[in-house]
């Protein structure tokens, strides 16, 4: 049977399209190739605090507190966790910055506690002593990326929605709409199709789009149970937080060297360093797992993440998520489902993928 909607790519953003999809009634093909081990969403830390990401009035901002909020509706499903996020300071300079960002947010609305050095160690006591104060964003919480993919496909297998392992080579257009795409070698037709391919969107061709570039992510993690902190924490450059209930995981590096997804020896040092400063009780320790995903950063002058009808009828993209694909995922799923629906306007103007220079040729 001829799907409605190709999916291409199956990391969260693919997952989450595929469940929500499916629910409106669509029959959904996802198309599925990329390499877990190197997925943005395996790698990922799974935070989601929309606070931390970005706390000035604006599109951004706005798109991601309403994220966050989709996410409180659904609940406690797929180990959603909200005990709020730690941004802590370890020296006068920080603890003044920390206190303009309240000030800030506080402006804005939204919800945040300044604790000092006294407070914080009630709250967090296998935190270093060092810090000078913590601002605390209540709304902010985790959940468990390893999981959260499996469990949308589950639900979204259940309504009827059918999964292919391979890779989408091609979109195929012509007569200045989508047709469908090449998998495989195969031409699968669809009146609809979403990329949703993460790092390696632009290697699709028929795609046209300079959109995205690969950014590496390393992350570290130590074994601690208990852990020595209840909630993330951002601090050092960098964050900490428990995760599956055994480990405490460090991260994360930013770098744009291409679709290299080696573990470096200085990555890992420096993860493990920052951690020790923040948690002392990890100094003697040993890391015993290290591990990088490629995240999809922006290309180009556009920027920041773009989602739902490029300039191409029925070809829709989900682009520029970065580091907040998981934050992001069930939000952005809903609004490109709507405008497959035919509500284009759901798409805020910020985030619209029309925004996308093309450069395509047709078949």
């Amino acid at each position: 049977m001829k799907p409605d909607v190709i999916i291409v790519g199956a990391g969260v953003m693919g997952a989450a399209l595929a469940r929500r999809l499916s629910a409106d009634g669509f029959r959904v093909l996802v198309c599925a190739w990329e390499a877990p081990s190197h997925d943005a969403t395996w790698a990922a830390a799974g935070m989601l605090c929309a606070q931390v990401e970005e706390d000035r009035r604006g599109p951004l901002l706005d798109l991601l507190l309403a994220a966050e909020d989709r996410w409180a509706q659904m609940g406690d499903r797929f180990d959603y966790q909200r005990r709020g996020v730690l941004r802590v300071a370890l020296d006068e300079q920080e603890r003044a910055e920390l206190l303009r960002q309240k000030s800030r947010q506080e402006k804005l609305g939204l919800p945040v506690e300044f604790l000092e050095p006294k407070d914080l160690r009630r709250l967090e006591p296998g935190l270093t002593h060092d810090l000078t104060g913590a601002c605390l964003f209540p709304r902010g919480g985790q959940v468990d990326n390893r999981a959260l993919v499996p469990a949308f496909r589950v639900e979204a297998e259940k309504r009827g929605a059918e999964y292919r392992s391979g890779r989408v080579t091609d979109v195929v257009v012509e007569g200045g709409r989508v047709r469908g795409v090449r998998f495989e070698g195969q031409r699968i037709e669809a009146d609809a199709v979403v990329v949703a391919a993460g790092a390696w969107t632009d290697s699709i061709r028929g795609l046209g789009l300079a959109s995205t570039v690969p950014v590496r992510g390393q992350l570290v993690a130590f074994p601690a149970l208990p852990p020595p902190v209840f909630r993330p924490v951002y601090g050092a450059g960098g964050y900490v937080l428990p995760k599956y209930g055994k480990f405490l995981i460090s991260g994360t590096t930013v770098e744009r060297v291409g679709f290299a997804t080696r573990v470096t020896k200085a990555a890992t040092r420096l993860l493990t360093e920052r951690a020790r400063r923040l948690c002392p009780s990890l100094e003697k320790v040993a890391v015993v797992d290290a591990w990088a995903g490629l995240r999809p950063g922006s290309a180009g002058s556009a920027g920041g993440p773009l989602f739902g009808p490029t300039s191409v009828t029925g070809l829709h993209v989900a682009v520029g998520l970065f580091r907040n694909g998981i934050l992001l995922a069930p939000l952005v799923a809903d609004l490109v489902a709507r405008a497959i629906a035919g509500e284009r306007e759901a798409i805020p103007k910020a985030f619209r993928a029309s925004r996308l220079a093309s450069g395509r040729r047709e078949e």
